[in-house]
């Protein structure tokens, strides 16, 4: 287990122990509230008995030089929403705006050749999980091409509230003046 700030504890298996007594019937006699779900605050007498079931102390750094095994691949099943698109509003928007980035003007075509050509991802400018229903869409004001970079970024938060396409757009250029200063 290690610490990811606050309150909450990242447990990742690193031993395997054949007892029922890490049951979800016996971690709920030593303390357990709720369901397991995802991070939680582990201590007292709940942390004591788990690690009462391990040989050594489970929450040093493991390096990945020490791992002699790592596995990736493994098929699970997730639930997610998905917003329904529009080929033919992604189409005009790209007709309109052309397959360049909108915000760092990158041109795939330019930059890969043949196999770039007309790749380019379409941004919602307000995104559709906040408008939570359909809507007629108008792709010249609604949608705008970018890099799947620029995209990424479009879709993360900083404190709280994703960027504007005008934020990171001015974010980048100050970016680019700063490495031509230096």
């Amino acid at each position: 287990m290690i610490s990811i700030g606050g309150d909450k504890t990242r447990v990742r298996l690193v031993d395997v122990v054949d007892t029922d007594g890490l049951s979800l019937y016996r971690l709920r006699e030593h303390g357990l509230k709720g369901n397991i779900q995802g991070s939680m605050k582990l201590t007292g007498e709940l942390r004591d008995y788990i690690m009462s079931f391990f040989h050594e102390d489970l929450s040093a750094e493991i390096y990945t030089d020490e791992v002699s095994e790592m596995w990736e691949g493994e098929q699970r099943t997730i639930t997610v929403n998905s917003y329904e698109r529009n080929p033919l509003a992604r189409k005009q928007c790209i007709d309109h705006y052309g397959a360049e980035c909108q915000v760092c003007k990158m041109n795939f075509e330019d930059t890969y050749g043949e196999v770039g050509r007309e790749f380019i991802h379409v941004h919602h400018i307000t995104p559709l999980h906040e408008i939570q229903k359909g809507y007629q869409v108008n792709p010249r004001e609604d949608l705008i091409p970018v890099c799947p970079n620029c995209h990424a970024m479009l879709h993360r938060k900083e404190d709280g509230v994703y960027l504007a396409v005008e934020e990171l757009r001015e974010r980048l250029k100050n970016m680019r003046k700063k490495v031509i200063i230096q």
